[in-house]
């Protein structure tokens, strides 16, 4: 595994920002019962590819399904949240639950944090449900067959390299400068602009 370095103040910061996701009161009430997703490999028959997820954090209770996403961002709130454009991430994660469990996606509840320094307790919840999901499920999966004969077409031409969603994950296909996190992505974000 490659080894990142962080600088002690970095590790100090991002020991702050558990800190506050740890006695945010709704936060705690939302991961009480979560667990970490486990990868996830499933075969979609109706787009005859292999695809994989990895949750940050799912429940699946009497209550229903839940999926929970955390989110980083120096950018300002509620803009970034507004602008967030997470259709095909939600779309994704709804079908592969779908999968593994064999029930419908309830809610997908995305947890944004502020990166900015001394701004750690600077944290909302975004629930996306009801039409909202749906609407995600169903723009994700028109994209989908959009590119799927490429990778069936890449398939067939490179016999000796499998592509799959694994390699060609969907929600990278269409980037915005808004959802690159800088406390992940400095250098990638100084790039673009």
């Amino acid at each position: 595994f490659p080894v990142t370095i962080i600088s002690t103040e970095e590790n100090a910061h991002a020991v702050r920002m558990v800190e506050a996701l740890m006695k945010h009161e709704l936060v705690q009430n939302l991961l009480k019962y979560a667990k970490t997703g486990a990868p996830f490999f499933w075969h979609d028959p109706d787009w005859n590819i292999d695809c994989k997820m990895k949750t940050d954090a799912e429940t699946n209770s009497e209550e229903g399904l839940y999926c929970i996403d955390l989110k980083t961002t120096s950018k300002d709130f509620p803009e970034y949240i507004d602008k967030g454009n997470y259709k095909y991430e939600t779309g994704m994660y709804s079908r592969g639950l779908k999968f593994k469990y064999g029930k419908p996606l309830q809610k997908f509840i995305y947890i944004f944090q502020s990166t900015k320094e001394d701004d750690e307790d600077n944290i909302r919840i975004k629930v996306v449900e009801g039409a909202q999901l749906e609407a995600c499920e169903i723009e994700t999966d028109r994209v989908v067959r959009e590119i799927v004969p490429y990778i069936h077409k890449t398939l067939a031409t490179t016999a000796q390299d499998k592509v799959t969603l694994d390699n060609i994950w969907l929600p990278t296909l269409t980037p915005e400068r808004f959802e690159i996190s800088p406390w992940y992505d400095r250098k990638l974000a100084e790039k673009i602009g």
